[in-house]
């Protein structure tokens, strides 16, 4: 089995065990297998298992992951962000798969996710988290399936493999 996903320090599991508790009717399913988590993590790890509305499923065979995305009502990405962690550099891949499925996506404000606004909704806030997770739940998230849908397919590994083949003949013609 290839573990897709690993449960790491980036996950801001101290929000999603706030959110968790703060709506009981809210279901969270984690899919991915638990990497190092530093004390902070952790705790909010261990306060996540404790709940009975957060599920791990661990890690599953690459090939199942979108499936579970497909599934969600609402596909989070929640990113530590506070103070000077490195996951204000990431590019997170996993934008464009949630974006595929169609469904509402909502992210921590981290820079690589703000070109894409119009599509994701980005708490900047703690308390944005479950306005606008509520707001995706009621059909109100950023754009369209549709729109949403198009974005993936623009960012596609074929698509932007061709944009950068037109970058590199455009060099190579004109130096």
């Amino acid at each position: 089995m290839w573990e897709a996903l690993i449960l790491n320090l980036k996950v801001d599991f101290p929000l999603i065990a706030s959110l968790a508790k703060s709506h009981q009717n809210w279901n969270f399913v984690f899919v991915g297998g638990k990497g190092k988590l530093d004390a902070r993590t952790q705790k909010g790890f261990d306060v996540c298992a404790g709940l009975k509305n957060v599920y791990f499923l661990g890690a599953k065979d690459y090939r199942e992951i979108p499936g579970y995305a497909a599934n969600m009502d609402v596909n989070l990405m929640c990113y530590r962000v506070e103070g000077d962690v490195w996951t204000r550099g990431i590019y997170p891949l996993k934008l464009h798969e949630y974006l595929a499925t169609g469904k509402p996506v909502v992210s921590s404000d981290i820079p690589s996710v703000i070109p894409f606004e119009l599509n994701v909704a980005i708490a900047r806030t703690i308390d944005q988290w479950p306005e606008l997770i509520e707001a995706a739940l009621q059909g109100n998230g950023a754009s369209s399936t549709e729109q949403r849908r198009t974005v993936a397919k623009e960012n596609s590994w074929d698509a932007r493999v061709g944009r950068l083949n037109i970058c590199l003949t455009n060099m190579v013609n004109d130096p």
